[in-house]
C-alpha cells in the first residue's frame, strides 16, 4: 500500500506568518493534499520539529490528523522528542 507522508513542519514557520500552529497548518496541508490526490488516499502526517513544538501544537496536530482522516502521525524526530510530548502525541490527548 502506498501512503502519503506530508512533512507538515509548522515549527519552520514564523509567528507573523500565521502558519506556526500545529492544528491550522496540519489541517491546511491535509485539505490541500486531499484536494490534489483524492479523499481516500492513506496519509500519515509528519509534524513539526519535536524539540521546537509545544504540547498545545502537538495536540493540535493530532486533532487535525484525526479530523482529516489520517491513519497516523508523528513528529520529527524520535531523538529530539521530549518526554513531556508523548502524552500530547497520543490520540486520547485530543479528547
Amino acid at each position: 500500500m502506498d501512503v502519503f507522508l506530508p512533512m507538515s513542519y509548522w515549527t519552520n514557520r514564523t509567528e507573523d506568518s500565521g502558519l506556526r500552529e500545529g492544528f491550522g497548518y496540519t489541517a491546511g496541508n491535509l485539505a490541500f493534499l486531499r484536494a490534489a490526490v483524492g479523499p481516500d488516499v492513506p496519509v500519515h502526517v509528519v509534524g513539526g520539529i519535536a524539540d521546537a513544538a509545544s504540547a498545545v501544537d502537538d495536540r493540535g496536530m493530532v486533532r487535525a490528523a484525526i479530523e482529516g482522516g489520517a491513519i497516523g502521525w508523528s513528529v520529527y524526530d524520535w531523538n529530539t522528542t521530549v518526554s513531556s510530548a508523548w502524552e500530547a502525541l497520543r490520540p486520547a490527548a485530543t479528547r
